[in-house]
């Protein structure tokens, strides 16, 4: 079974979890989480499980959305499937193919995601003055 996460959907306001086995929808779950996707990402992800009627170990792969939206919300998808990918030791990929090899990485033979910003973080102003 494979897990799909999305946390810029909407333009960031909604977060969505898509369960597939052999390509075939399962479950799909999303919702509003303008600002709060680090709060309702793993409830979801718990909620679609046990909705399926399916459990976590089950899980072979993970895809995750890696590139567009905004830096925070990229973040907790990622920092989310990978934790939960490495601790069920099965492979993350992107959401969408990607052809830039730079948002892979290799390590002890577990396969995690980078993020592709569009741009650099706008998370504080500097207080030095030039």
């Amino acid at each position: 079974m494979e897990l799909e996460i999305n946390t810029i959907k909407d333009d960031n306001t909604k977060v969505q979890v898509v369960l597939r086995e052999k390509g075939r929808l399962i479950l799909e779950k999303e919702v509003f989480a303008r600002m709060m996707q680090s709060e309702k990402l793993l409830p979801l992800i718990e909620r679609a499980i046990r909705e399926s009627h399916k459990k976590i170990q089950e899980l072979s792969m993970i895809k995750v959305q890696h590139s567009g939206g905004s830096f925070t919300s990229l973040r907790i998808g990622i920092a989310t499937a990978n934790a939960l990918g490495f601790a069920l030791g099965i492979p993350v990929k992107p959401l969408q193919t990607s052809k830039n090899k730079n948002n892979i990485l290799i390590v002890n033979n577990r396969t995690l995601i980078l993020p592709a910003y569009s741009g650099k973080p706008n998370i504080t102003k500097s207080k030095i003055k030039k």
